[in-house]
């Protein structure tokens, strides 16, 4: 548990030292990002209106990615100042952090499923059907790895402080295999909850294409959901990997130089990037997301990019404009060719309103003698309609009152 005297003790100094600026940097933005979510946002870490804690999502994640990121660096500066060097607090400080790294995934994972659970009764039903199961998985995945690492970890300290090297072995190979299982089980999960998460995501833009609804949002929502679900799976299969290849080929691993370089740069590099990344995706809004697109697809002018929806509106605006185009032609040519036509039918128009005039004069006149009688019966009527309802109202008021 030291690297003072090994053979690639300069290279070793400097691949800590640069873990240490590494995880120094990623904490103070997780940090800021914490304080930007509790106290702008306000926002929780837990909820415990259920009378159980359950993690929120983002916030509890970026709690244990600090712890995480900030213990990596104590773990470093021990190893290059050569401080402390008891062999138990050494198994100790190398185990811990990555609990908190686990742990922080893990709270990702539980706590976007009860978030979930409290928007909708059917997202309710889909996603969780029982939030005690979702509860107990939750504690065992978050506590297992905390009890038996920690006491394998401290096992081995002890017998290597004692002397019994083959003991030691034996409990460090159990602590890689416990991780290989843990991180490959966490990661299957994130990978199953991702997907899920992403449908229903998918599911409410459709539901909401009819609303007043900012779909730039949501889906920035899909985008920061598959980058969190592929870095943070990605990294948890890759330790994996890493971690039982160790446990079953560790001696011929330690001979080999360049292998040990590049598990070393996998094992000491691969968290503080993994939290880089899920920082980036916490901070992606629509903006940044529409940059990303254009420089993934080639950039645009603002004269020549088009929204999709807009170049279908306008596409067809451009076909309604055509053919108000050609009506219109084709009423100019028609009203040509008729022209003569028209000028001989506007004598006979002429001769039929002088006449329907004459007549309507006639009826008009009879019609105003027959109203004038009408009018007299209507007012007098009129005058004994208006004074019953008034009544009438003047009696429901004082009823009311």
């Amino acid at each position: 548990m030291t690297i003072t005297g090994c053979e690639g003790q300069e290279a070793a100094k400097i691949m800590y030292i640069v873990q240490a600026a590494l995880s120094g940097v990623v904490s103070i933005v997780a940090i800021i990002l914490l304080y930007w979510r509790i106290c702008y946002k306000h926002q929780t870490m837990f909820d415990f209106r259920a009378g159980f804690i359950r993690p929120k999502p983002i916030e509890s994640m970026g709690l244990f990615g600090v712890l995480f990121n900030l213990l990596r660096m104590v773990q470093s500066i021990i190893y290059v100042a050569d401080v402390l060097p008891n062999p138990i607090f050494r198994s100790f400080m190398f185990e811990v952090p990555w609990q908190f790294g686990f742990c922080a995934l893990a709270c990702y994972l539980f706590g976007t499923a009860h978030t979930l659970s409290d928007t909708s009764a059917t997202i309710y039903t889909v996603w969780v059907r029982s939030p005690v199961i979702i509860d107990t998985i939750c504690v065992l995945v978050i506590a297992l790895p905390f009890i038996t690492n920690t006491i394998c970890s401290l096992l081995a300290g002890m017998y290597a402080e004692q002397g019994d090297i083959a003991s030691a072995k034996a409990y460090t190979s159990a602590i890689y295999y416990l991780w290989s299982f843990y991180t490959a089980f966490l990661g299957l999960l994130i990978v199953f909850a991702g997907i899920r998460l992403i449908r229903l995501l998918y599911y409410h833009l459709e539901m909401q294409t009819d609303l007043r609804v900012n779909g730039a949002k949501i889906k920035t929502g899909v985008l920061k959901v598959k980058i969190v679900v592929l870095v943070g799976a990605a990294c948890l299969w890759l330790y994996s990997i890493v971690a039982a290849m160790y446990a079953a080929f560790r001696d011929p691993i330690t001979k080999n130089m360049p292998m040990v370089v590049l598990i070393c740069i996998l094992w000491m590099y691969m968290g503080a990037l993994t939290t880089l990344m899920i920082e980036f995706a916490i901070i992606l809004n629509p903006q940044m997301a529409k940059a990303l697109v254009n420089l993934s697809f080639g950039s645009y002018t603002s004269d020549t990019q088009t929204d999709p929806l807009e170049s279908v509106t306008l596409s067809q605006n451009e076909d309604m404009f055509t053919s108000f185009e050609l009506a219109s032609t084709s009423k100019a040519h028609g009203t040509e060719w008729n022209k003569a036509q028209y000028e001989s039918e506007s004598s006979k128009l002429e001769k039929d309103r002088i006449q329907y005039n004459t007549v309507t004069r006639k009826q008009h006149h009879c019609f105003m003698h027959h109203a004038e009688r009408s009018v007299d019966i209507t007012e007098s009527q009129t005058s004994s309609i208006f004074n019953d309802s008034t009544t009438s109202a003047i009696q429901l008021t004082n009823s009311t009152q």
